[in-house]
């Protein structure tokens, strides 16, 4: 087998809503699926390749596109497994303990929804994920204005995380596997976007291969020697069917590869998934798929030998294309003492990796090289450039409105600089954004029903005054916020 790896950069917020209905509330995932970078594969060379080949590539799992999970340094995180609990009241960072071995005397709670990463032999810690939530309004492209009574939320991941994520090729000749691996690198490498809400300001990431010592191991296999029981963490999703055709849990341990066992439901924390994948390929979505959570915690009534421990981590169940069933077997996180204690604790230093909520405090004996190499120095430059470019936006936005406004009275105008502020949010620079406005023969001020209304009261010349002296980093931005503004101006009136 051989293994790719990747590192998938959020540069704007993403939304991978959890479920298929498009009211009530919408979480986000908080992971990337497998599916989404077999799409991007699929969409970019399905239609030029041979029927027998698009199996291979992407059906009959001989290419699985794994999960991408929260990436620090080059620390690969987890899902927190399901038979971690604490003391009722007591947090993450606290002691943990085993579900397997915990004493029934005092009041537990189960961790859940949390990743974590290997930081030593003994600790480890959490990441904690920066999330957004935006309402938003559905548009009427007739009266080229927002829809009345149809407002809606989305939770996104925000921008600046990094995740990683690996594809596996299975059963392919070593000529085939360099082939299939140049068409991979080259389909996922680049920028794209991925997620719900892709025309708006959702769902732009860029994927880049790393190298296999770029990221750490993480936690071994086998680290839980003394059991006579067999524990299986699911890596990823798990989904099973039965002899009809159906949807399991199963109990059986023929699925999960170990004939002649049995699942001790006792010494298990089994949490379960149910949701629609959609096609967009097909544009609809499929039947509804319900199986095992990432996370949980499966006990096996008995040891397992070499051999089959070697067809588990093949994977097992189905969807291995897409991601789901990667497992790890006997995993040192659920070693602990006779009293349930993990062996693993918490390591404060890393406390918090959220780049949008973390909260610091200036440490006075902190010192830093003041040289252009210095990653720290680097930094703070680019946020002091930040601060420095967004507050000459709002400047500039302010003295735009408040001198001109009474030019922009009618109506009418609050629609055009709806289009002037689309207009800006696609454009990729500074000067394709006046090419898109004023400067092509057919820009949107200076052809047909606009260009009247702009050519009156020198409006158009105001605009181009105020788009030349803008920063060529800050134009499309500012020219977003002065629209909105003006069009706000303009609907009072």
């Amino acid at each position: 087998m051989t293994t790719l790896k990747f590192k998938c950069i959020l540069h704007s917020d993403i939304v991978l809503s959890e479920l298929a209905a498009t009211e009530g509330i919408q979480r986000t995932l908080d992971y990337i699926p497998g599916n989404v970078f077999l799409g991007l594969v699929a969409g970019k060379i399905y239609n030029d390749i041979e029927p027998q080949h698009a199996m291979d590539l992407f059906h009959n799992a001989n290419v699985r596109f794994g999960d991408a999970f929260p990436l620090i340094g080059s620390k690969r995180s987890i899902k927190v497994p399901a038979s971690w609990y604490v003391k009722k009241g007591e947090t993450i960072k606290d002691q943990v303990y085993i579900y397997l071995q915990m004493s029934e005397k005092e009041p537990m709670v189960q961790l859940r929804d949390k990743f974590i990463i290997k930081e030593s032999d003994t600790q480890f810690s959490e990441i904690k994920l920066g999330k957004s939530f935006a309402i938003k309004s559905a548009y009427d492209s007739g009266t080229r204005r927002s829809k009345d009574q149809q407002m809606y939320g989305y939770q996104s991941l925000e921008a600046g995380m990094e995740l990683c994520f690996q594809v596996d090729l299975v059963g392919f000749s070593v000529e085939e596997t360099s082939k299939v691996e140049k068409i991979i690198k080259e389909s996922l490498t680049g920028k794209c976007t991925i997620g719900r809400s892709k025309t708006a300001q959702y769902g732009q990431v860029e994927i880049v291969p790393v190298k296999d010592e770029d990221i750490e191991p993480g936690f071994r296999e086998n680290g839980l020697t003394e059991s006579e029981h067999t524990f299986i963490y699911a890596e990823s999703r798990l989904l099973f069917i039965d002899d009809y055709g159906q949807p399991i849990i199963p109990i059986e341990g023929k699925y999960y590869g170990i004939n002649g066992a049995k699942i001790d439901l006792e010494r298990s924390q089994i949490r379960t998934f149910r949701y629609a994948p959609y096609n967009f390929k097909r544009q609809s979505r499929d039947a509804d798929r319900f199986g095992i959570e990432k996370g949980s915690v499966i006990c096996i009534n008995r040891k397992t030998t070499s051999a089959e421990q070697t067809l588990i981590k093949q994977g097992i169940g189905l969807f291995k294309n897409e991601g789901f069933g990667k497992v790890l077997i006997n995993p040192e996180f659920l070693v602990c003492n006779v009293n349930g204690e993990a062996k693993f604790t918490y390591l404060e230093e890393n406390k918090d990796h959220s780049q949008a909520n973390s909260k610091s405090t200036l440490d006075e004996n902190l010192t830093f090289k003041k040289e252009s190499d210095s990653k720290v120095w680097q930094y703070l430059i680019q946020q002091q450039t930040n601060k420095s470019n967004q507050q000459s936006v709002y400047v500039a936005v302010n003295k735009f409105v408040s001198d001109n406004q009474k030019r922009f009275e009618k109506e009418v105008f609050a629609s055009q600089w709806g289009t002037i502020r689309t207009i800006a949010m696609r454009s990729k620079n500074q000067e394709d954004l006046k090419n898109r406005l004023y400067k092509s023969s057919n820009g949107y001020l200076v052809h047909g029903v606009a260009k009247d209304k702009w050519d009156e009261m020198g409006r158009l010349d105001l605009l181009k005054s105020f788009i030349e002296k803008l920063e060529p980093l800050v134009a499309s931005e500012a020219v977003v916020n002065l629209a909105a503004e003006m069009a706000k101006k303009c609907r009072r009136k």
